[in-house]
């Protein structure tokens, strides 16, 4: 140590006025986040400079622009693009370079809003669900994590190159528009306050249930606009963005026996699991209960 620290004052020592004022000057800029990394682990230390270290190289970085067009950024990208993301978080899942979706972009803004995706297996959900494999990706299965979706400088953006489609040539690696409808409905619900198939069945409809299951299997995560006639047993049902006269009617039925609303809502969670042996129990016990054991 103490040879280190001999060898330190030589090099301070060495500089000229106009070095020193300058290294000094840096240091004291410094100070503040010094001062914070003195107060955790060298193991979170450690983490931590190499997300400064990150950040620091990507706010180094310059702007593109469009010589035709100087106010407009390049590259150009475009909503549903796949690109890898720096996300920098503190701990995050997603933390360093990630996938993302662009979902919203303007060519004059430097800031860009990115869906974070997660190869790993997740339980889906309104903001959480799988989207298959992506074409010109590693293979894997995506899931778009639509609940942490966030704003970020282009400076943490990096294009993913184009890959060669066997018919068509170089092709940029996009998300299939087929799936922006699906990422509305979890914006919708995740951000506007309004209620999914779903949770209007959980939640809206005491021990209630459809007398047929498609409904809760293909459009439990819609953002629905409803009414409920309790007397009819009956919900009328139409998209977030569509008009009443554009809606769907759902005929529900009483259970033949006496359950509580928790039983009817774990028997919707359970009709909709991954986990074959657990839809095959819940539904058994959605027709003795609403239909007398009839399928």
């Amino acid at each position: 140590m103490s040879k280190t620290v001999n060898d330190l004052v030589s090099h301070i020592t060495e500089l000229s006025n106009e070095d020193f004022n300058s290294l000094f000057s840096k240091l004291l800029d410094m100070q503040g986040v010094l001062g914070h990394l003195d107060k955790i682990t060298p193991e979170e230390r450690i983490k931590t400079l190499s997300r400064l270290e990150l950040f620091a190289e990507r706010s180094s970085k310059s702007f593109n622009y469009d010589p035709a067009r100087p106010k407009d950024f390049l590259p150009k990208l475009s909503r549903l693009d796949v690109v890898d993301c720096y996300f920098t978080g503190m701990g995050f899942e997603w933390d360093e370079k990630h996938k993302a979706i662009i979902w919203d972009i303007y060519p004059q803004f430097d800031s860009v809003m990115v869906i974070p995706t997660t190869s790993k297996e997740r339980v889906e959900s309104k903001g959480v669900f799988n989207v298959g494999k992506i074409q010109g990706l590693n293979g894997l299965n995506t899931t778009l994590l639509v609940g942490d979706m966030t704003r970020v400088s282009r400076k943490r953006i990096e294009v993913i190159p184009p890959y060669n489609h066997p018919k068509n040539g170089p092709q940029a690696v996009k998300l299939n528009k087929a799936w922006e409808g699906r990422i509305l409905n979890a914006i919708v619900s995740l951000y506007a306050n309004t209620l999914t198939l779903e949770d209007v069945l959980r939640y809206r409809t005491g021990v209630a249930m459809p007398d047929k299951l498609d409904a809760i299997k293909s459009k439990r995560f819609n953002a629905i606009q409803y009414k409920y006639d309790e007397g009819s047993c009956t919900l009328n049902y139409w998209g977030w963005n569509k008009h009443e006269q554009e809606g769907e009617t759902l005929t529900l039925i009483q259970p033949k026996v006496s359950i509580s609303k928790f039983e009817k809502q774990r028997i919707i969670e359970d009709i909709c699991s991954k986990l074959e042996p657990v839809r095959i129990q819940a539904e058994a016990r959605y027709f003795n209960w609403y239909h007398g054991g009839k399928a």
